[in-house]
């Protein structure tokens, strides 16, 4: 057999060894010494999430160990587990120690997803585990707006469920709009003095409603004005009357209002007085 037969023979060897180590490994006993059958999977890129950093799943019988770690000083506070349609899986227990996060569960071979709430108000969405590169998007908590989605939503998302949010989307923000156009101008109170403003602020993409409220005995009126993200609403046909709710962030309560007649007549929930459309 001749020098560039071997060589050649050589190069396919190697490149079948590359390939095969490139996807799930399967093994007897776990790296924790135990008699089990161990199926891992070490993916590409172990920084494909901000934050985080995890360089291998394993699966065995009742157990997933995922070796990850975080950016700075973190303790995990609860886990959840999902398959890989992202449906909810029964709790299980978990520990982390040493940068290895174990998820004792009776059906752990289908886990393909967690969502990992840390104590220091983060969140971490994970996917596509069993596979070989994993997926996953981060939230950082606020206090006036709750959690923001963070990350590379593409690689998180099908494109089924990205098209199933933007017409979600498009159409709670149509909804939205039909109930701002109810509610939109001057509406001044039976009072005389009170009144109400409905208006959009297109530099936060959001409406607003302004409220100036008199008491009896003030001179000077309580003024607010309130930011609301989305309206939504339900007519009800026995009484004639829009119950309109907008919302105005996920820690913040929102705005409830009642809409009568014709449109010419509304409340809002902490005034006693009605308003009257100009």
């Amino acid at each position: 057999m001749n020098k560039a037969v071997i060589i050649i023979a050589a190069l396919l060897v190697a490149l079948c060894v590359f390939t095969a180590c490139t996807k799930a490994e399967k093994k007897s006993g776990g790296s924790d010494g135990e008699n089990s059958n161990v199926t891992a999977y070490r993916y590409d890129n172990p920084k494909q999430c901000d934050y985080i950093n995890i360089k291998k799943a394993e699966y065995s019988d009742k157990k997933l160990k995922l070796y990850i770690s975080f950016d700075g000083d973190t303790e995990i506070d609860y886990v959840e587990c999902f398959d890989e349609d992202l449906g909810r899986m029964d709790e299980g227990s978990f520990t982390y120690k040493n940068g290895v996060l174990t998820i004792r569960h009776p059906k752990a071979e289908s886990i393909s997803g967690l969502i990992i709430n840390t104590k220091d108000d983060m969140r971490y969405a994970l996917r596509y585990l069993n596979s070989e590169q994993f997926s996953g998007l981060y939230y950082i908590f606020a206090y006036d707006i709750g959690f923001i989605e963070c990350g590379d939503k593409e690689a998180y998302y099908t494109e089924e469920e990205m098209q199933a949010f933007a017409d979600e989307t498009a159409a709670t923000e149509r909804r939205s709009r039909e109930a701002f156009k109810m509610l939109e101008g001057h509406w001044l109170c039976e009072d005389g003095r009170s009144y109400l403003d409905f208006y959009e602020v297109p530099e936060y993409r959001c409406f607003a409603m302004l409220s100036r409220l008199y008491s009896e005995d003030s001179e000077e009126p309580d003024s607010y004005e309130t930011y609301i993200e989305d309206f939504t609403y339900d007519f009800s046909e026995s009484d004639a009357v829009y119950h309109i709710s907008g919302s105005t962030g996920n820690m913040t309560v929102p705005v409830f209002i009642e809409l009568f007649g014709e449109g010419s007549r509304l409340t809002i929930e902490w005034s006693d007085f009605e308003f009257i459309k100009e």
